[in-house]
């Protein structure tokens, strides 16, 4: 590593305490002026992937430069990245739906606010991204932060809501860096004496602006004081580094010795592209519709009807098996744990009821029997969906999974994936094939990446239905089952690895695609596969 730390930035973004966020990567972000002591590039990804930003340019447009949706559409479209069909669709929808300040006296405003608080010990350069409006003589101020689905989502992180409250308190109106390692560039010495701010969020998916917070500067600072300085002060120290899909957009990554590499894992052919990430069931999504893996897995675009009932009851039984699990112990399963309503019954997130409540009570009952805890091992060590992560550097990509249950037996670890179905028999004769997430287990353990004696290592398929429960067992070191999950990987891997397009593929899958509305190729119900 080199470069001046002195410039130490954080923005409302970066301050969000995300649970799966790297307290290194967060603290290598908030000081620009720090690189790799050798400069690596990789080719860039040819489709413009920065949705906020693009819908931002184009709010931009219509409320500075006065034209309407359609030709800020066009006038972004022409500028900068190729820009995918779906991404044009959510842009004119939420751009024209979106709550302009039309009546008033606040005007939109383009400089950023920028804070600095010179009582720090470091003081750290603050700013917030998002939309911004004020008075002409700025005694009143709003900041909004832009969500791109409703904002009846996962409530906002406080640390966040802090810095932006405190920004628009306290900040003085400057441009955008020239260069990233360079400071804001302040256009006056002091701020407008402030009375008045309120911090928003608008959910671009149906234009609903909601209030978060709001008051004078006053409460700003004591807002931060509570919720957002002692957030600073960690990410100015900083953590060790957690490896997970965080990695793919990290800029240190090849100063970092956490990622385990894993060469060739993916059995990609033709070079490496731009680093990025997948997983199995991103390589699934692809295989069925690249459109809908781009719009959902890579631009997030917001879902509607994402999770059939017996998807529901699915992870309603994964997400109490988890919590079993999980309690630290390895105790195995008890009738107890495992027994729920089946007229009603919840876990997590989730709430059945009727029938899919009986079917997913009577699934469980038969877990008992099968429960990888349950049988006697020196170390008693298990993790329940922990978060993994492997670099294939020949590729160039970040390879994620996470296991229903990994656990040590004599040494040596088993994967373990459950499913629930109602469905006597899968679609597949071979379970590696019926789901690639297991062929991807499958060579991780071959492979050795999660460390231990391999030679006892397997993997295992938990099925639960009304009728019963069984277990399908596949070992890593067998020639066969690995040559399966090499040709299952690679043939799902090869094609998204060389793909910059993410084309459409109407047909059977729009049927089930959550985020169809955007994708101005999908098809009615009725459509044959393609």
């Amino acid at each position: 590593m080199k470069g001046d730390p002195a410039l130490f930035r954080v923005s409302a973004t970066l301050a969000a305490d995300d649970e799966w966020s790297c307290g290194m990567r967060s603290a290598v972000k908030a000081r620009p002026g720090i690189k790799t002591a050798v400069k690596v590039t990789w080719p860039s990804m040819l489709l413009d992937e920065m949705v906020p930003g693009f819908v931002a340019d184009v709010l931009d447009t219509v409320e500075f430069d006065g034209l309407g949706v359609d030709e800020a559409l066009s006038r972004r479209s022409a500028a900068g990245k190729q820009v995918h069909a779906g991404l044009l669709s959510y842009a004119g929808i939420v751009a024209t739906q979106y709550p302009y300040v039309d009546s008033g006296d606040l005007r939109a405003f383009r400089p950023y606010w920028v804070a600095r608080r010179t009582e720090d010990p470091v003081p750290p350069e603050m700013y917030a991204w998002g939309r911004r409006y004020q008075t002409p003589d700025g005694s009143r101020r709003e900041f909004r932060f832009l969500r791109l689905g409703s904002t009846q989502g996962r409530e906002r992180d406080r640390a966040s809501i802090a810095v932006a409250f405190y920004t628009a308190a306290f900040g003085v109106a400057a441009h955008w860096p020239r260069r990233w390692d360079e400071p804001f560039e302040a256009l006056d010495d002091q701020p407008p004496v402030v009375e008045w701010v309120t911090i928003a969020e608008v959910g671009l998916a149906d234009g609903e602006r909601r209030v978060l917070e709001e008051g004078p500067p006053g409460l700003a600072e004591e807002y931060f004081a509570e919720h957002g300085r002692r957030r600073v002060a960690s990410i100015f120290a900083g953590a060790g580094p957690t490896p997970g899909g965080v990695c793919g957009d990290c800029k240190v990554i090849t100063a970092c010795p956490t990622p385990i590499k894993a060469p060739g894992l993916l059995g990609i052919s033709g070079g490496r592209g731009p680093l990025r990430k997948t997983s199995a069931t991103d390589l699934r999504y692809h295989d069925a519709c690249p459109a809908q893996l781009h719009m959902d897995r890579i631009l997030h675009l917001p879902r509607d009807n994402e999770y059939s009932l017996d998807a529901q009851r699915g992870n309603a039984i994964h997400a109490l098996l988890g919590a079993r699990h999980g309690r630290g112990d390895a105790s195995p399963c008890t009738a107890e744990d495992l027994a729920v309503d089946p007229e009603g019954w919840s876990a997590g997130r989730w709430q059945l009821t009727g029938e899919h409540a009986a079917a997913g009570a009577a699934m469980l009952a038969h877990h008992r029997g099968v429960c990888p805890l349950a049988g006697s091992f020196p170390t008693g060590w298990a993790r329940t969906e922990p978060s993994l992560s492997f670099w294939d550097t020949a590729a160039n990509v970040i390879v994620t999974a996470s296991p229903d249950l990994v656990y040590e037996e004599n040494g040596s670890w088993v994967w373990r994936e459950v499913k629930s179905t109602e469905r006597e028999r899968w679609y597949h004769d071979e379970i590696l094939e019926e789901f690639p997430q297991l062929s991807l287990a499958l060579l991780i353990l071959h492979r050795g990446l999660l460390g231990g004696d391999t030679s006892g290592s397997r993997l295992e398929l938990e099925t639960l239905r009304v009728s019963g429960a069984d277990v399908e067992v596949r070992d890593p070191n067998d020639p066969e089952h690995v040559e399966v999950a090499r040709r299952v990987i690679s043939g799902l891997a090869q094609p998204w690895h060389v793909d910059r397009l993410f084309p459409a593929k109407p047909g059977r899958a729009c049927q089930s695609c959550a985020v169809s509305r955007w994708c101005p190729d999908s098809v009615g119900p009725g459509a044959d596969s393609v």
